[in-house]
């Protein structure tokens, strides 16, 4: 388990939810189905348990 992971359970509980566009890695609200910055649809979904 890397140190961020770590981290990220202290901080924010059990699990969270990451989606960032496979193009720029900007991150997506779930709400959305494309990337707000740059218009792709190719939306990586990551659960960081």
């Amino acid at each position: 388990m890397s140190t961020l992971d770590i981290l990220l359970r202290r901080v924010l509980g059990a699990e969270r939810v990451l989606r960032e566009c496979r193009n720029c890695g900007t991150t997506v609200a779930e709400d959305q189905s494309e990337c707000g910055e740059c218009g792709a649809e190719e939306v990586a979904t990551y659960r960081l348990t």
